[in-house]
């Protein structure tokens, strides 16, 4: 089929047309970003992501996708039209719709033939009734476009295997012709065929509403666990348990399992914090109190102040002209996305208190203009310690836990770790003379300040 990605430069466009491509189909990714557009056409991704590289020439090569600036001819020559602009928070947690607007918009122009508009994008409840009025000015559904919710559920640093292998594929609308036309679309993943080499995917088909609610919903409900085994991993230290075995032995009852509870920094992204805040607006503006996730968020921001307390009590609680040295700066190992990165909001944190930061990622973030990142940027990992009062390891990059500890214990200038991610391995630490500090890993020493 014929299939236009509106947004086809961005994470979810990429990965989406990549995709969409490699199981047979024709795709034209149109983006705004010019840049962003000539480097995909020349076979460089913008985004790092295990796989994309190899997908994207193989279908460039193949002819099965390109990318173009040009909306009118790329929306002219397709059947399918997906929508995966971005949709981030306002100031007060409501989704900006502002971009699928005016794709909207633009795409009235073009429905002088038949398309499915499948909104690939996450949006609140009503969105598809927005759209619906804006493309039905002259036009009418069923006959010149019908509009299909199918949310994403790609994680960074392993898109492309959650396109291939997805867990499930939601498909809400309230045609029965564009309904079928989906599944035709999606038939090698949902049939299993030798395309690709896995089982056949479940498929929700469901109401418009539904399918929405299922993406936030799904979101909301891993920043829930989160959350959740942070505050566990801080009534570990007041009692002395570990985390790392409370949430292990957690996980082997299979009504909870062991995804997503592992303590650490909390949950960052482009996703789980934006979508739990759309979500808290969806539900006041509904007349609901959504009590629940809004301790969910409280929880996460307190996370912050958790990590830079630990370090305070570690070198002093002024941090005023002390060097910190910092490792990672991703909000998840495997990406290079800094958006809403909880590594990023303790550097602000701790600069915004007066320390010099010296921050390493094996991604080169010496461009970055997101919170001066580039100015603390260091390359290397032994300079970025080199006299550092303490370390603090904020993303879970494998890389970290290969260095060489005894050579940073020699070149910092005391030698004092905040391990985040609970990477290291406390015993070994102590050996090498570090005073080491994790997420509720046994007694942490300012439970009880203060006690007789």
């Amino acid at each position: 089929m014929n299939v236009c990605v509106v947004g086809g430069a961005g994470y979810v466009g990429l990965v989406t047309g990549v995709g969409l491509a490699q199981i047979g189909h024709r795709v034209v990714g149109v983006d705004i970003d010019d840049e962003r557009v000539s480097a995909l056409n020349a076979g460089r991704s913008p985004i790092l992501e295990d796989g994309i590289d190899l997908l994207l020439e193989r279908n460039l090569t193949n002819g099965r996708i390109r990318f173009t600036t040009d909306f009118d001819e790329a929306v002219t020559q397709c059947e399918f039209v997906f929508v995966a602009v971005g949709t981030p928070s306002q100031s007060d947690g409501q989704a900006d719709l502002s971009q699928v607007i005016q794709v909207a918009e633009s795409l009235q122009n073009h429905l002088a033939a038949y398309k499915i508009v499948v909104l690939k994008s996450t949006v609140p409840v009503g969105t598809v009734e927005l759209v619906r009025d804006i493309l039905g000015e002259g036009k009418e559904e069923g006959r010149d476009f019908d509009i299909v919710s199918n949310p994403e559920f790609l994680r960074e640093g392993t898109g492309v295997r959650d396109f291939f292998e997805p867990d499930r594929i939601v498909i809400g609308t309230s045609s029965a012709s564009a309904l079928k036309a989906t599944r035709e679309l999606y038939a090698p993943l949902i049939d299993g065929d030798n395309t690709v080499d896995h089982a056949p995917i479940p498929v929700i088909e469901t109401d418009v509403a539904s399918a929405q609610m299922i993406k936030y919903a799904s979101n909301t409900f891993l920043a829930t666990r989160i959350s959740f085994i942070n505050e566990v991993a801080g009534l570990c230290e007041r009692v002395g348990a570990d985390v790392r075995e409370v949430s292990r032995g957690m996980g082997y009852d299979p009504r909870i399992g062991h995804a997503y509870l592992q303590a650490g920094l909390g949950f960052g992204g482009p996703c789980l914090d934006k979508d739990l805040r759309a979500l808290i607006k969806i539900a006041e503006t509904s007349g609901f109190e959504p009590g629940l996730l809004r301790s969910v968020l409280d929880r996460n921001e307190l996370q912050i102040d958790d990590v830079v307390r630990k370090v305070k009590f570690m070198i002093g609680h002024l941090l005023y002209h002390r060097t910190i040295a910092v490792f990672g700066l991703a909000f998840k190992a495997g990406t290079n996305d800094l958006r809403n990165s909880m590594a990023v909001k303790v550097v602000t944190q701790l600069r915004g208190e007066g320390a010099t930061v010296k921050a390493h990622d094996p991604v080169d973030f010496s461009e970055a203009e997101q919170a001066g990142i580039h100015s603390c940027y260091v390359a290397d990992p032994y300079e970025a310690v080199r006299g550092a009062d303490a370390l603090m390891i904020l993303t879970d990059w494998p890389e970290f836990s290969a260095l060489d500890y005894g050579r940073i214990r020699d070149l910092m200038a005391s030698p004092a770790i905040v391990d985040a991610r609970n990477m290291l391995d406390a015993t070994e630490m102590a050996a090498l003379g570090f005073s080491y500090n994790g997420i509720g890993r046994g007694v942490d020493p300012l439970s009880h300040a203060g006690r007789p």
